[in-house]
C-alpha cells in the first residue's frame, strides 16, 4: 500500500514541475552532443582575441629582419601568459597567417 502512495506523490511532483516549466524534457536544454563543441569554439575565439591583443603591443609591421625574432618571442610569451599554455613559433605564425598574408607582409616590408 505504501508503494502506491509514493507513486501518487511522484506524479504530483512531475505535474508541478511541468507547470513551472522545469521539466526534464524541456526544450530549453541544449542536446548533449552540441555541448562539447561550444567550449572548443569558445577556446578558439579566446585564442584569437588574445592574439589580437598581443598585436597591439607587438605589431606585425615589426616582423622584419632581426626584429622578427623579438616580436615572435613577445607574441609567444603574451599568449603563454594569457592562456597558460606553451606556443611554438610555428603555432604563432599559423595564427598570424589567419589574419595576415605573411608572405606578402614580410616581402613588402623587406623592400
Amino acid at each position: 500500500m505504501e508503494v502506491g502512495v509514493g507513486r501518487g506523490r511522484g506524479r504530483e511532483k512531475e505535474k508541478e514541475e511541468e507547470q513551472d516549466g522545469v521539466s526534464v524534457h524541456s526544450p530549453c536544454k541544449a542536446p548533449p552532443s552540441s555541448a562539447s563543441s561550444v567550449p572548443k569554439e569558445q577556446q578558439q575565439v579566446e585564442l584569437e582575441l588574445r592574439l589580437l591583443e598581443a598585436l597591439e603591443i607587438y605589431p606585425p609591421v615589426k616582423l622584419r629582419g632581426v626584429h622578427r625574432h623579438f616580436v615572435l618571442y613577445g607574441l609567444m610569451e603574451f599568449l603563454r601568459r594569457s592562456l597558460d599554455r606553451h606556443f611554438s613559433p610555428d603555432e604563432v605564425l599559423q595564427l598570424l597567417d589567419r589574419f595576415y598574408n605573411l608572405e606578402v607582409l614580410v616581402t613588402h616590408l623587406g623592400q
